[in-house]
């Protein structure tokens, strides 16, 4: 489905609101939503990569590899997508992905663990990748 640009804006616009506001189904448990409208100590963390790929192959190899070692962690994908413009700013970046864990320590405990660790060296051939970690 193709959608015009204005569309596309419209619509990041309120997931961003729906994500503020923990009421995106299926993105933010009810937990979660009660916890952020309260100030409750349920922190959820989500992991925000860009990405530039430099072989197709390698990349594939390494995307088919990271959901395996999500699983431990309570790591969930919840988004990849291609860049269809930048609306502010510079970004060279032409993908991304974001992942949600259940807390900050998930997500530092699954970057360090040893079976992501093993997937570096598949993933600096692979792409050049920014990740960066937040907390809500």
């Amino acid at each position: 489905m193709k959608m015009s640009r204005r569309g596309l804006m419209k619509l990041g616009a309120a997931m961003g609101a729906g994500l503020a506001a923990g009421k995106i189904n299926g993105l933010v448990s009810s937990k979660e939503a009660q916890a952020t409208q309260t100030g409750g100590a349920d922190k959820s963390a989500w992991v925000i990569g860009h990405i530039k790929v430099k072989d197709n192959d390698k990349w594939g190899e390494y995307r088919s590899k990271v959901p395996e070692t999500l699983v431990q962690w309570g790591g969930e994908v919840l988004f990849r997508g291609h860049r269809v413009g930048v609306l502010s700013g510079e970004h060279s970046y032409l993908d991304c992905v974001v992942i949600r864990f259940p807390d900050a320590k998930s997500a530092a405990g699954w970057y360090n663990s040893a079976a992501y660790q093993a997937l570096i060296p598949i993933r600096e051939q692979a792409a050049d990748i920014v990740l960066v970690s937040f907390e809500s």
